[in-house]
């Protein structure tokens, strides 16, 4: 091979690697609080800052836990427990309340970045009761960030029980079961509709 086409490959492959934007991966970590002899809620969030841990996922508005992450600057998904959603479903004032307690009372010393309406809420599990519900609570917490002002900043979202997924693979052809498309169909289209994190 001639010097000039190793000068040009040489020089190509220094034009591809700085042009190349290299980021740091986030790391996040769900802060589970069942168990016993737990260390207090600063000590976990000291943790978690020492780990360079960036984000966590608290399954409930634990007040010690937001609490200890004020200032920490580690973005949080925050829960509304399964318990709450029926009663969140049921009236805006409920909705706003909650996100008063739990989101305002905390912003923005607190990065709160999504709110997970329930938790792998399912037709076919224990949770089955609650099917009805998910989608109002989804709409009423989405309308009382928006209320508060935190439409842009806080996102709400859900988990989703995977033993409802039909299809994984490849990924841009996953689709639910079809038995349970009466429930995923409506949460699907509500985030559709309002534009929220899941469908994008």
């Amino acid at each position: 091979m001639a010097t000039s086409q190793i000068a040009v490959i040489v020089l190509l492959g220094l034009l591809v690697a700085t042009s190349i934007h290299i980021t740091e991966a986030q790391l996040g970590v769900c802060y589970g609080m069942m168990g016993n002899n737990l260390p207090s809620h600063s000590e976990v969030i000291q943790l978690y800052k020492s780990r360079n841990i960036g984000r966590l996922r608290l399954y409930d508005p634990n007040h010690g836990a937001l609490n200890a992450l004020r200032g920490s600057n580690i973005e949080v998904i925050l829960g509304l427990p399964n318990v709450d959603v029926k009663h969140i479903s049921s009236g805006m004032e409920h909705a706003r309340w909650w996100v008063q307690k739990n989101v305002k009372d905390f912003w923005p010393d607190v990065k709160i970045k999504y709110i997970a309406v329930g938790n792998e809420i399912s037709p076919v599990t224990g949770t089955s009761s609650l099917t009805s519900f998910q989608v109002p609570a989804l709409v009423n917490i989405y309308k009382a960030i928006g209320e508060a002002g935190l439409g842009n900043d806080i996102k709400v979202s859900t988990s989703v029980d995977m033993t409802l997924i039909g299809n994984s693979y490849p990924p841009s052809q996953g689709s639910f079961r079809n038995d349970v498309r009466w429930f995923t169909d409506p949460i699907v289209g509500f985030f559709e509709g309002y534009a929220c994190t899941f469908a994008r």
